[in-house]
C-alpha cells in the first residue's frame, strides 16, 4: 500500500470510495456533484492536506483536513453545490443529521475565530483539523487507516502544526479504535460526537 497526494484525476475514484464508506451517511446522501466539490476544495486550499491510499493500482482510501478555521472558507465554496444537491436529492431533508449540520454550518459562516469546538480546552499553538478520512468497505485492507493518520501527521508536521483535531461520531467505534491505536486523545465525551486531539509539535 502506498500513501501520495490526491491530485483532481483522483476526484471521481475518491467519491467512489467516499460513497461506498460512509453509505447512509449525511455526507454521502447529498450525492455526488457535492462530494466532488468537497474534495476540490481540499486539493485547491493553501490550507488544505488531502492525501490517498493506492493498493494494486486502486484507489483504496482517503484522508482530507486543513487548518483549524478552513469551515468558513469550505461551506462559503460549497453553499452553491449544497443547495444544489439539496434540491437534487430531497431525501436529504429527512436524514437525521440535517438539521443540526445545517446548523452548525450555517454557524461557521457567520463565527470569526478558530475556537477549538467541542471542547473546554484549547492545545497551544496552531492546530489543523481532519476532516475527512475512509477506506473503501469493497477493498479494506489491515493496517490501511493507519497508514493515511500517520501520513497526514507527518503532512501536518511539514506544515508546522502544533496540533491535530477531529470530531467523530460517538457510534463509529472502529474509527475510535483507530484514533486511539494511533495516540488520538479524547478530548469531549459529550455524545453523540466525540473530539479527539494529538499534539504534534
Amino acid at each position: 500500500m502506498n500513501v501520495r497526494r490526491m491530485t483532481h484525476n483522483d476526484v471521481n475514484e475518491v467519491t467512489d470510495a467516499h460513497l461506498r464508506a460512509f453509505k447512509g451517511y449525511l455526507n454521502a446522501s447529498i450525492g455526488r456533484s457535492y462530494v466532488c466539490e468537497f474534495l476540490r476544495w481540499f486539493i485547491n486550499s493553501p490550507i488544505g492536506i488531502s492525501l490517498v491510499l493506492e493498493f494494486e493500482g486502486k484507489l483504496i482510501g482517503y484522508v482530507v483536513g486543513a487548518k483549524l478555521g478552513y469551515n468558513k472558507e469550505l461551506n462559503k465554496a460549497l453553499l452553491k453545490t449544497g443547495i444544489i444537491s439539496i434540491v437534487t436529492h430531497p431525501g436529504v431533508l429527512f436524514h437525521r443529521h440535517f438539521i443540526g449540520n445545517v446548523r452548525n454550518r450555517l454557524k461557521s459562516l457567520f463565527s470569526k475565530g478558530t475556537k477549538f469546538e467541542g471542547a473546554n480546552i484549547e492545545p497551544a499553538g496552531s492546530g489543523v483539523s481532519l476532516v475527512g478520512i475512509a477506506i473503501d468497505p469493497h477493498c479494506s485492507k489491515k493496517g490501511g487507516g493507519s497508514l493515511l493518520i500517520k501520513a497526514f501527521e507527518n503532512e501536518s508536521i511539514q506544515a508546522r502544526y502544533n496540533y491535530m483535531k477531529l470530531s467523530v461520531y460517538a457510534i463509529n467505534q472502529s474509527a475510535l479504535n483507530l484514533y486511539t491505536r494511533n495516540g488520538w486523545q479524547l478530548l469531549s465525551n459529550e455524545s453523540p460526537v466525540l473530539y479527539y486531539y494529538k499534539v504534534i509539535g
